[in-house]
């Protein structure tokens, strides 16, 4: 999806990028596909978006803001800033916030400190 959007985004990539990063051209080798392959794809397609990053604005018709709309959600697309931009209602965070830790702990995404004597 993210080298879709990047190929239908005007000025997002090179010619080189474009060709080299078709996934049937990156993934043409003729062995199985292993993990390694689609892990290093990624980082190539990250590092292709980290590119836009540095030179890009958020504001205006830049391409990284082109590619980001182009991959939101359609539902949230169609809510209005006003609604995304609310803080949520204090209760409802705190009745949430034990769900959300606990994933974060099931994939150990929770930085641990040390205990200090």
């Amino acid at each position: 999806m993210l080298y879709q959007a990047l190929e239908e985004t005007p000025g997002s990539m090179g010619i080189e990028d474009r060709k080299r990063l078709q996934p049937q051209a990156f993934f043409s080798s003729s062995r199985p596909l292993r993990q390694e392959d689609v892990l290093e794809y990624e980082s190539e397609l990250k590092h292709v978006v980290g590119s836009l990053m540095d030179t890009t604005e958020a504001e205006g018709d830049s391409p990284l803001l082109a590619i980001t709309k182009r991959l939101t959600d359609p539902q949230i697309r169609r809510m209005g800033n006003a609604q995304l931009n609310t803080l949520p209602d204090g209760k409802k965070f705190l009745q949430n916030l034990l769900g959300l830790l606990c994933d974060l702990h099931v994939q150990g995404d929770l930085v641990r400190r040390p205990l200090q004597s």
